[in-house]
């Protein structure tokens, strides 16, 4: 994907509809980034939970790489 570091990835919902997020720690430092659907790019956005069990506690699903991959692809495709 495009960002370095240590990448988690949660939506909110396990349809293509969900808010994709993610949690990158890039030398300690933690970046919390939504994937904005306008604006087709990552936006700053409220801290995430620091693990799965804490995410999953909030409704949110855990993503792998290949996953959250097919969403963006998704909403390329379905933008254009």
């Amino acid at each position: 994907m495009d960002a370095k570091g240590r990448i988690t990835y949660y939506t909110a919902a396990t349809d293509s509809e969900g808010t994709l997020l993610r949690q990158r720690v890039l030398q300690g430092e933690q970046h919390n980034e939504a994937f904005s659907r306008d604006e087709l790019r990552w936006e700053c956005t409220v801290p995430l939970p620091s693990s799965a069990k804490n995410a999953a506690a909030l409704g949110l699903v855990w993503l792998d790489e290949m996953e959250a991959t097919n969403l963006i692809a998704e909403t390329l495709a379905s933008s254009n």
